[in-house]
Parts: structure tokens; C-alpha cells; sequence
């Protein structure tokens, strides 16, 4: 195998590797949040430690949640520099273009998902720029079923296009849509607050 090759491989198996540490902190996150019980006040009126909960425990949680949240933002700062060396070794467009797909103004019919959203967090840059859960991803920029082969080329596009327009085509029981997602750093976990699972037709 040529050096170059071997390389690119290299770059693309560090991201692999780093994007499942990615998805195993976001699923600590989800359960160390839910312990952490946010919702509840720790003292009652008086300022006296409720009675009726685990103080220790949701205060051991709470910390445990900021903890893998810091971890999480440096797990991301390390995908977000892999994709730099990565570009910068291809020195060139991620996603080459080998046919000619039709302007996204036109109808979509002809469009087949490639991932389905499972989780857009409230308030975030996904939820404000119309994506939804259920939503089946038909196109995100140039991706598409034709050259689409896993996760990482999506959260690359998503990354590269921080604070810029990302233009996604989503299909809906009763309509297919095109989205303006305006990827951003915000207040929560990413820089899009949405989750994504490769496309699987249940039919």
C-alpha cells in the first residue's frame, strides 16, 4: 500500500477511535445528567438540606457530570484538530465529486437517507435551525447516499462549517425540507446539540 495511503488511513482511524471516545462520554453524560437531578432544589425554604433526597449522592453526580463535560470539550478539541491534519494532508476538497447532483432548490423525491436524528437538545444551534428527532437526512452539503460511508465525514462537513450555513435536506412523513443548520459553540455539549445513527429502512 502506498505511504500516502497508509497515511490517510492512519488519520481516519485516529478519528474513528476518537469519535467513539466521543459517543461513550455522551452517554456518561446523559446518565450522569439524569442523577445529577438538576430539576430538584438541594435545600428547602428554610435553606436546610431536603430530607427527601441523597444530598451526597446528587452532589457526587453534579460533579461527576462538569467532570466528564470537561472531558468531553477536550475529546472534541482533539476530533476538531484530527480533521485539520487530516485536510491538511489531502490538501484538497474531503468529499470529491464523481457525479453531478442536481441544485438543492429542485423537488428531492430522488433522495435516500443516510442518518437518522435521534436527539436534538433544546435550545440548540439543531433545534434552532428546524431540526427535529425522526428527521432522515437525505443530504448534508455535497453528502449524500452516493458517496456517504460512515459518521465521520458528516461530523467533519459539521465541524469545518462552525459558525457558517450548512445546508441539510431532511424527509418528514408528510414533506421532505431544506434546512439552513447553523453549526455554533453554545452553552451545551458540540457545536450542534443533535445526535445521528446511520440510516436503517424498517420497511
Amino acid at each position: 500500500m502506498p505511504t500516502a495511503d497508509r497515511s490517510q488511513m492512519t488519520f481516519e482511524e485516529t478519528l474513528k477511535k476518537l469519535m467513539k471516545e466521543k459517543d461513550d462520554l455522551e452517554e456518561l453524560l446523559a446518565v450522569h445528567y439524569a442523577n445529577a437531578q438538576y430539576d430538584q432544589q438541594l435545600v428547602d425554604d428554610q435553606g436546610f438540606p431536603r430530607a427527601d433526597l441523597n444530598i451526597e449522592e446528587i452532589r457526587l453526580a453534579r460533579n461527576r457530570f462538569v467532570c466528564t463535560q470537561n472531558d468531553h470539550k477536550a475529546i472534541m478539541a482533539k476530533i476538531e484538530s484530527a480533521l485539520h491534519d487530516l485536510h491538511k494532508f489531502k490538501k484538497g476538497p474531503s468529499l470529491p465529486l464523481k457525479f453531478q447532483e442536481p441544485p438543492l432548490e429542485q423537488v428531492y423525491t430522488d433522495y435516500k437517507p443516510i442518518v437518522t436524528v435521534t436527539v436534538v437538545d433544546p435550545g440548540s444551534p439543531a433545534d434552532l435551525s428546524g431540526l427535529r428527532v425522526g428527521d432522515e437526512v437525505c443530504r448534508v452539503e455535497e453528502l449524500t447516499y452516493k458517496n456517504y460511508e460512515n459518521a465521520v465525514q458528516l461530523i467533519e462537513i459539521i465541524s469545518l462549517k462552525c459558525d457558517r450555513s450548512v445546508e441539510f435536506i431532511v424527509r418528514r412523513p408528510a414533506e421532505t425540507k431544506l434546512l439552513k443548520v447553523h453549526p455554533k459553540r453554545w452553552e451545551g455539549v458540540g457545536i450542534l446539540g443533535a445526535n445521528f445513527r446511520d440510516y436503517t429502512n424498517s420497511s
